[in-house]
């Protein structure tokens, strides 16, 4: 837990500040009373969201089915893996987002 913590604010807080990003750039066009530039942001926005969104989840399960696979037929090494700063994080992360996951694949 205390050694993905770090990794964890560290992602958070790049998605924190590309959001208060987005939401400056949308401020100024609605202060500028540009409508046409205000729905253009908002639409990268909402595309950047989904994008970023599908990509965390999709390497977040991968790497939960990865683990289980590993567990099975020790492809890595789990000194490997725990040295790793994104692997666990993604894990749990991909674990959180379908907690179903963990009872079918984690079965031993």
């Amino acid at each position: 837990v205390g050694s993905t913590t770090t990794v964890g604010w560290l992602i958070g807080s790049t998605v924190t500040a590309v959001g208060v990003g987005f939401l400056a750039c949308i401020s100024q066009a609605i202060g500028a009373a540009d409508p046409k530039r205000t729905e253009e942001l908002c639409r990268t926005a909402v595309s950047f969201v989904w994008i970023f969104g599908i990509l965390v989840s999709v390497v977040g399960i991968l790497a939960a089915v990865f683990d289980s696979i590993n567990v099975k037929f020790n492809l890595v090494s789990g000194d490997l893996l725990a040295s790793s700063l994104l692997y666990n994080p993604l894990k749990a992360f991909g674990l959180t987002i379908f907690p179903f996951l963990k009872q079918l694949f984690m079965k031993s």
